[in-house]
């Protein structure tokens, strides 16, 4: 219907991919924006129809409301941002892990009177907490520590940014997308593996000291970087799969492919000329190549090798 009407359909992955993805979880788009490589080498094993596959960099800016964390009391002397993700009966995450993992991160801050935690839900807020597998637990500890100046529960709106600016440490449930996003911009971050993707390329890198297959190297982990072990939680060597040009610009890079596409149609151009116009110019200006551009047809493997070529 878009092609009929002279248009494109432009995507852009909203989360971590921890797998690859299967071909069904792909729209037929034209374009499809990723963050980097590290999420480009989940897409292609799985097939598309996508004609074009490039990397765009992290959408999300850096500007965050770091005052709606409040200051912690001078007692405390290490923070830790918790970031948890979507759990249910039929994900890979289930809502029995998900409340392993805060009752455990809330009992090490228990047996910690000097640290503080700052919690950023996914999808619950403080009052909802109570609805998770052995929540009224949950809560009753939140509770607790919140009335001693200890921890603190931001909304599920606000940005992760804003509790890892204000921590010394970021510890994530899964794989998820807040940690990536934060440690992409320099913040220190660690992750339990809770659905044991083993064969994640992370596990393949011998050096990495921020994914951990269980709670207790987990725990482990954050003791050290609390004592001053700063390679806890180092995703710098990561950076730029996760963020392919290492800046903060995707939505002006994107917006002008958009520009281009607008001005090649406003030309009465066919639409699919359009598109080859318009990628060849992101591909040229941004010295895109393997593995980005080698893609579902026959357009976009052309200039994939022309690319390379080049």
């Amino acid at each position: 219907a878009l092609e009929s009407a002279g248009g494109i359909l432009i995507g852009f992955h909203w989360s971590n991919y921890p797998a690859v993805m299967p071909q069904n979880h792909l729209f037929p788009f034209h374009v499809f924006f990723v963050w980097g490589e590290g999420i480009s080498r989940f897409i292609a094993p799985g097939g598309h129809t996508t004609d074009f596959i490039l990397p765009s960099g992290l959408w999300l800016n850096d500007r965050c409301d770091s005052a709606a964390v409040e200051v912690f009391p001078g007692s405390i002397d290490f923070v830790l941002a918790l970031f948890d993700s979507s759990a249910a009966y039929n994900l890979h995450q289930t809502e029995e892990t998900l409340s392993m993992f805060y009752l455990r991160m809330l009992e090490l801050l228990d047996k910690r009177p000097s640290w503080g935690m700052i919690v950023k839900s996914k999808n619950w807020r403080a009052e909802e907490m109570g609805t998770l597998f052995r929540g009224s637990l949950i809560v009753e500890k939140m509770q607790r520590l919140a009335a001693a100046g200890r921890l603190q529960v931001l909304p599920p709106d606000a940005s992760p940014l804003a509790a890892a600016a204000r921590a010394d440490l970021s510890v994530c449930y899964g794989l998820n997308s807040a940690g990536i996003v934060c440690a992409v911009y320099g913040h220190r971050v660690v992750y339990w593996d809770c659905s044991g993707w083993y064969r994640h390329p992370f596990y393949q890198d011998p050096e990495q000291r921020f994914l951990f297959r269980s709670l207790e190297d987990l725990e482990r982990a954050i003791v050290k970087a609390a004592v001053g072990d700063e390679m806890v939680g180092d995703f710098s060597c990561w950076r730029r799969a996760y963020n392919h040009f290492d800046d903060h610009d995707a939505s002006c890079r994107v917006g002008r492919f958009m520009n281009d596409i607008i001005a090649c149609l406003d030309d009465n151009e066919e639409f699919q000329t359009a598109l080859r116009r318009a990628a060849e110019k992101y591909i040229r200006e941004n010295n895109v190549g393997a593995p980005f551009v080698g893609t579902g047809n026959a357009v976009g493997n052309e200039l994939q090798a022309r690319s390379m070529r080049s």
